[in-house]
């Protein structure tokens, strides 16, 4: 599949867009665990798996239609076929959302479950099964539990990060007059690959 030029620098400026938004939502997160706010943990994590999703559809596509489009733009982001975010449950993060929440209340009825929870799991006497989670945050592991599957948060991070400076590299030379005009500011609003969630 071949692109122009102009195609390529939409994609190239969207996915750039998208990691942006997952450091303001590393931003928020270590924000909202210092100051102990349970809401504000999981409307980050909500918002950086909603980027996360974005980029692995945009580069992982699983359309055939779709698919040479995102090799396209792996190769010229020197990115793997194989890769952290090239997994279905984040690329599905928000399919059929309110099925699968009415699934997950279906099946887990007279069982004992979690719910909205920040800490430490391992504490938790008797320890609740995975699928029996609706929601929480792992402290410890920095483990993302949502209607009872597990994400490494950690992991999504580090690979939005790297993502992120093969995109910036790629943007730069794509618009090498804007990257000039770039306020400080801007500058530092682009997730780098020293990203850490605290």
């Amino acid at each position: 599949m071949t692109m122009d030029v102009n195609s390529l620098a939409l994609y190239i400026h969207e996915l750039r867009n998208q990691c942006a938004y997952s450091e303001a939502a590393v931003g928020l997160l270590n924000q909202s665990l210092e100051q102990n706010s349970g809401v504000g943990v999981f409307f980050a994590i909500q918002n950086l798996m909603t980027s996360a999703a974005q980029v692995s559809r945009l580069l992982w596509p699983q359309k055939q239609k779709a698919k040479d489009r995102g090799e396209l733009l792996r190769k010229t982001l020197q990115l793997p076929a194989e890769y952290d975010l090239h997994k279905e449950q984040i690329h599905n993060f928000w399919d059929q959302a309110d099925s699968r929440t009415d699934k997950w209340i279906s099946g887990t009825k007279e069982q004992k479950i979690l719910f909205d929870f920040v800490g430490q799991i391992s504490t938790l006497e008797p320890q609740p099964a995975i699928a029996n989670i609706y929601r929480a945050y792992d402290l410890e592991t920095k483990t993302y539990y949502y209607r009872g599957e597990a994400f490494d948060l950690q992991a999504i991070i580090t690979a939005l990060a790297n993502v992120n400076h093969r995109v910036v590299q790629a943007h730069e030379q794509l618009f090498p007059d804007q990257n000039k005009a770039q306020s400080p500011d801007q500058e530092k609003a682009n997730p780098t690959a020293d990203t850490k969630e605290k």
